[in-house]
């Protein structure tokens, strides 16, 4: 379902005539690529929560990176999310799934996530939208 309520996002941007729109699972294949297309390319990152998007190693390290960059960034919370604990944050090892991404190769180590979870979840960095129920 997020992968949908996404496409529908960007549709809907699109057709308001919000400049370009990038999803990040659409191009797959530059996965080390997302966090230089963060430093370099996106002016606002638009991070849809999901029930398990910030468990995704590649998720994890765009909000590091834009939060690190100052980029700006827009929350949409659906129904679905559910915030992390403070244990769960205190442990982030756990609690993402590190199989097949080393966030430190690409200079992103789990205290500057936790750092940069914390800051967008309490809201420092970004503002924040809910997505309507029947999106």
């Amino acid at each position: 379902q997020a992968q949908a309520q996404a496409r529908l996002l960007k549709i809907r941007l699109v057709a308001k005539g919000q400049g370009r729109v990038f999803i990040d699972s659409d191009d797959l294949v530059q996965l080390d690529g997302l966090f230089d297309l963060v430093k370099e390319r996106v002016d606002t990152l638009l991070l849809l929560l999901t029930a398990e998007v910030l468990t995704r190693p590649w998720c994890a390290g765009e909000v590091t990176t834009a939060v690190q960059r100052r980029v700006k960034m827009l929350r949409v919370n659906t129904v679905s999310f559910v915030a992390p604990t403070e244990e769960q944050l205190a442990n982030l090892a756990e609690y993402i799934d590190l199989t097949g991404c080393n966030l430190p190769m690409y200079g992103i180590d789990l205290e500057a996530v936790e750092l940069a979870f914390r800051a967008m979840l309490e809201g420092s960095v970004c503002a924040s939208v809910t997505m309507r129920q029947d999106l």
